[in-house]
């Protein structure tokens, strides 16, 4: 009978360890990540970082080929351009490839802005501004010279004129786009030429008052306000009669967009005797700079003399028993007139400052 040998313990073991040191040494595996957080070129990031690592205990060497069929030896690569890549991991014979795609994603929101009116008038005081966005997943800001106008949404009421500005921003992404959006000032006020000055005829006369207006001539409606005690006609006419002096208001309204004027219209009494005295007095130099002299033929008594604007408002009124002057030195340019008033006489004089 044949004896069996011994069993050597002690070779097994190595046997069994230098196979795990084989299969250990014959698997190589790496991992690749990518520090933008994608593999997807955005406007946010123009370029991405890959980067490759192992744990494998032997140095490894990393080959990355690009789709433009470039090879580059480096465990990190930075790219800006998009397709298929190609890294392989080698420790001496031992190899192992991973193939990545890097997308691309850049694409443009579209934008656009409407309004719900293309200006600003007296009558429509704001408009509101409204963003058309595709796609909707974005950030909205708004701009009115070169200002964050504080609006965060699609849309924006404003109530002056200029030029809005609306950014937005992808939020998948981060691409960005603008429109912008002119809102014109249709505030056009009438305007008026200097008024007439008026006087009711005596005895017992009327007179009628009217204004002189620029612009437009049309679409324009009247409201007058005559002074207490005044009889007149239709208060809603371009003219009205009436027979008695005083301070006459006008409101005049452009319809088409609402804008108003209110001016003064002055209405003196019939004079008597007393003209002969104001028919001689003088003032000069006109026009005038600075101060404005009053000259009288002969003695006056005590006149009373009243500067005016256009409106009919009184901006100066002194008393002259002789010769004197005016100062215009805080008068601003423009014609004005001055009345002269002795009793029931009166004589209005046209100035001008240069």
């Amino acid at each position: 009978m044949q004896q069996k040998q011994p069993i050597n313990k002690s070779l097994i073991f190595l046997v069994i360890m230098l196979c795990c040191y084989i299969n250990g040494k014959s698997q190589l595996t790496f991992s690749v990540i990518s520090l933008s957080g994608s593999y997807s070129i955005t406007c946010t990031h123009s370029a991405i970082t890959l980067s490759a690592s192992s744990n494998y205990t032997s140095p490894v060497t990393y080959t990355w080929s690009t789709p433009q069929l470039n090879t580059v030896i480096t465990n990190t690569l930075s790219t800006s351009n998009p397709g298929v890549y190609t890294i392989t991991a080698s420790s001496g014979s031992i190899s192992a490839s991973q193939t990545l795609a890097v997308g691309i994603n850049t694409s443009i929101p579209s934008v656009s802005i409407t309004s719900s009116s293309n200006s600003i008038t007296c009558s429509t005081g704001t408009v509101l501004l409204t963003g058309i966005v595709s796609p909707t997943n974005v950030t909205y800001t708004w701009f009115g010279g070169g200002d964050d106008l504080g609006c965060n949404s699609f849309t924006c009421i404003k109530g002056a004129a200029g030029i809005y500005t609306l950014s937005v921003t992808n939020l998948s992404n981060g691409c960005k786009n603008t429109a912008t959006i002119q809102i014109r000032d249709g505030r056009i006020y009438p305007m008026l030429s200097p008024n007439n000055l008026f006087t009711v005829s005596c005895p017992n006369g009327t007179v009628d008052l009217s204004v002189s207006v620029q612009n437009p001539t049309v679409n324009l409606s009247y409201h007058w306000f005559p002074p207490t005690g005044a009889i007149t006609n239709a208060t809603n006419m371009p003219v009205l009669n009436t027979n008695a002096p005083g301070t006459y208001t006008l409101l005049l309204t452009n319809t088409l967009n609402g804008c108003s004027i209110m001016t003064l219209v002055s209405v003196y009494a019939c004079v008597g005797l007393e003209e002969v005295i104001l028919n001689s007095t003088k003032v000069f130099p006109n026009p005038v700079h600075e101060e404005l002299f009053i000259q009288f033929s002969a003695d006056p008594g005590n006149i009373k003399v009243t500067l005016s604007n256009i409106f009919g408002q009184v901006l100066k009124t002194r008393f002259l028993d002789t010769n004197g002057s005016l100062d215009f030195l805080d008068i601003p340019t423009g014609v004005y007139f001055i009345c002269f008033e002795s009793g029931m006489a009166r004589k209005i004089l046209k100035v001008i400052k240069d």
